[in-house]
């Protein structure tokens, strides 16, 4: 269970450094390289897709660890949004 927590997790970390990369790359470039970062992309979630399901065929780790790891942020990030208020009008808390 504990190894297909962390696969799930380091699945979703990989994913989002790779997100980000990506985008940044998408951003910078002109016309012409855009294509190119597109089909990255949908790369990089292929590869995702084979990671997830080379852990579940090779038995590598727990389904409920591995679906338990991979939703971890979506519960973080809902937690921080829940718990801790943002400031966007730039108004002052009383």
């Amino acid at each position: 269970m504990s190894l297909g927590y962390f696969a799930g997790g380091l699945v979703v970390l990989l994913n989002l450094w790779a997100t980000e990369h990506v985008v940044l790359a998408f951003v910078g470039t002109k016309k012409r390289g855009r294509f190119f970062i597109l089909l990255l992309f949908v790369g990089k979630l292929a590869l995702a897709a084979g990671v997830i399901g080379a852990i579940l065929i090779l038995d590598i780790g727990s389904p409920t660890g591995l679906v338990l790891g991979i939703s971890t942020l979506l519960v973080a990030l809902m937690f921080d949004f829940f718990f801790f208020g943002r400031n966007i009008g730039g108004e002052k808390e009383s």
